[in-house]
């Protein structure tokens, strides 16, 4: 934790520290160009529209309409959390500052791009801010500079974004259709009905064989249990347990309430997935984004 706090500035959050293992890998590949996730989700899946899934009896289904409702939440998290009272005007001055002339409600597409034109620009304020950690380990440019692919995100219509559907079809081009989604099991350019079929499929067979709970830091999906180390790990819970009374007075400012007032086996919980994402309450997410602040306070004061 402490090598990619120092690293990154604490810029990103040390739950994405698997950066420090590709370090290598990348070097030996002579990689000209790095593509992060997030910023192709922003610019060619639709991360930064305003979206809601597709329902049907109550439940999500694996695709997205637009949300005609404009979210102007604290950090934009779904949905929108409080912010703190000591910072709340100035927070409110700064998004209104950035967003305040951006229409209560979306009709046409040249208005969902505009906010989502505000949301990518500039890079650097994306809503996933990993490239900036991967800046300082890996030397290598953000994909905007490259023109061709800031053309084609100025000329990708939201319809073709929502769902991923230019990028499936990217993907397809370059590594096949023999390839699956880790996430949703699909191959690349999938079709809608094909999409539907598999997680129709997905879901019986998750009602009919009940898998036992995996008790290890890996999750049965692409993304680490970081819940699992609030539970089980020793050096969390002493580092939480033995923060100073002033790095503890600094976050709850930040945060806007005591978080040490929650036992640390609570924020093992999962975010609750809502209609428009996952929400970042009393999460593990959270947990490890204060970590990170804690670890970088520590490092500077022994520096």
């Amino acid at each position: 934790m402490r090598q990619g706090v120092e690293i990154s500035g604490a810029m990103w959050s040390v739950e994405d520290n698997h950066f420090l293992g590709t370090l290598e890998m990348i070097q030996k590949l002579e990689a000209r160009t790095v593509l992060a996730a997030f910023p192709v989700d922003d610019l060619f899946k639709g991360a930064c529209l305003e979206q809601r899934y597709v329902q049907f009896l109550g439940r999500n289904l694996p695709f997205f309409q637009f949300d005609p409702t404009c979210v102007k939440g604290f950090l934009m998290e779904a949905p929108p959390r409080k912010a703190p009272p000591e910072f709340e005007v100035a927070i409110a001055q700064r998004l209104q500052d950035w967003f305040g002339d951006l229409p209560q409600t979306f009709r046409t597409d040249a208005e969902r791009l505009q906010v989502e034109d505000q949301r990518v620009r500039p890079a650097c304020y994306q809503p996933g801010l990993s490239d900036n950690m991967m800046f300082r380990i890996v030397p290598y440019d953000i994909f905007l500079a490259d023109r061709a692919i800031a053309d084609c995100y100025s000329q990708t219509r939201p319809q073709w974004k929502i769902n991923a559907t230019l990028w499936s079809h990217v993907v397809a081009r370059i590594c096949g259709t023999k390839i699956v989604d880790a996430n949703r099991g699909w191959r690349p350019g999938a079709s809608h009905t094909e999409k539907l079929l598999i997680f129709a499929k997905d879901w019986v067979q998750r009602r009919l064989v009940r898998s036992s709970k995996i008790n290890s830091p890996a999750t049965e999906g692409s993304w680490s249990d970081l819940g699992w180390y609030a539970r089980h790990s020793c050096t969390l819970k002493e580092m939480w347990e033995s923060t100073p009374t002033a790095d503890r007075q600094r976050i709850t400012a930040l945060w806007g309430s005591d978080p040490w007032s929650i036992p640390l086996s609570d924020w093992a919980k999962p975010a609750t997935l809502t209609a428009k994402g996952m929400s970042h309450g009393n999460s593990p997410y959270s947990l490890f984004r204060i970590l990170t602040l804690l670890n970088y306070w520590s490092i500077q004061r022994q520096s």
